[in-house]
């Protein structure tokens, strides 16, 4: 982002949290940490949404960019000088090479790289928006660690909290639709022994509010390549939300392609270089989002136990330390773009 002259906008974005808090599912209070801290930790912190920083991505786009939306693409066809994308409208696009940046659930790789199969954690995610008067102080985060579970609330106003859940497929069958009626049944059921804090909050999810969930899944940063045809982002390496860095990734492996790009003449060359380039970094993220699973999903009483002493007791220099670590990856930034 700083390269990009677009640091300060992407920072100004957040919510200017102050302190993250870390409670036990059963609400004792475990570790407060300064996000001035996280920032000097890490090289900067800003918790912000994705539709945010979308924003200050596009805002300065050419305007002669053919911007298209709610259509998926059904074939991709590569030429000897260009490639072709059909649309489920009827539509085609040629261009010289195609981006895909969908996600994990790329429908471009599954196109063009069909043996690539994601690897399920065993779990799911849930991102939920509920309009409720959560009593929460406006610049801390919470996030409640429990058994093979997490859920953190984040209020974004007096009258609104965003919650982030993430669980292992031991609470039973889950919801299959995002209806946010059918999700305060399945909460209200399995949160029973959950704080008094947690249960408000969750129960006050009600029709209007939105609800999204998914599966758990990495994409094995085996490739990301295929002729004239590359992977951004989740589409081509996601490391899960457990590495923290699923945002961050994707922006280093544009910038990353941007730059193979400017550097080479040809395009196919310039996507193998690219490929060389961000595989072993998106690696990084991953071994790191497997060690933090290993810590989050669990129903390992002592290991839970030894979390929480950890958590506690940790001082604040190591967990610093620490925190540099996992949000770096296990390469330098350098060495990919």
């Amino acid at each position: 982002m700083e390269e990009l002259g677009l640091r300060e906008e992407a920072e100004r974005t957040g919510r200017k949290y102050r302190l993250n808090r870390t409670y036990s599912i059963k609400g004792d209070l475990l570790r407060t940490t300064t996000m001035e801290d996280q920032a000097r930790a890490v090289g900067g912190v800003a918790v912000t949404q994705r539709g945010l920083l979308h924003a200050v991505l596009s805002k300065d786009l050419p305007s002669d960019i053919d911007l298209r939306f709610g259509l998926k693409p059904v074939s991709v066809t590569e030429r000897e000088e260009n490639v072709v994308v059909e649309l489920d409208d009827g539509s085609a696009l040629q261009g010289d090479i195609v981006v895909g940046a969908d996600g994990a659930n790329s429908m471009i790789r599954n196109l063009v790289l069909p043996g690539i199969e994601a690897h399920d954690f065993g779990g799911i995610y849930v991102g939920m928006t509920v309009k409720t008067d959560h009593g929460l102080p406006l610049d801390e985060i919470s996030t409640f660690f429990g058994t093979a579970r997490t859920v953190a609330f984040f209020p974004v106003d007096l009258g609104t909290v965003a919650v982030v859940l993430y669980q292992d497929d031991g609470y039973g069958p889950t919801p299959t639709e995002d209806s946010p009626q059918v999700w305060a049944s399945y909460l209200d059921d399995t949160f029973a022994d959950a704080p008094t804090s947690v249960r408000r909050i969750l129960g006050a999810l009600k029709p209007g509010d939105d609800v999204f969930h998914d599966r758990i899944v990495q994409i094995p940063p085996t490739r990301a390549v295929s002729g004239r045809v590359v992977l951004v982002g989740d589409a081509g390496y996601c490391p899960t939300f457990f590495s923290g860095n699923g945002a961050a990734l994707a922006s280093a492996g544009a910038y990353c392609l941007a730059k193979c790009l400017r550097n080479c003449d040809d395009d196919r060359a310039a996507l193998q270089e690219y490929e060389r380039r961000i595989l072993p970094f998106a690696a990084g993220y991953q071994a790191n989002a497997r060690r933090l699973k290993s810590l989050l999903f669990t129903r390992s009483k002592l290991t839970i136990a030894v979390r929480e002493l950890v958590l506690r007791y940790t001082p604040a220099f190591l967990f610093a330390l620490n925190a540099r670590r996992h949000y770096r990856g296990e390469v330098r930034l350098a060495d990919a773009v």
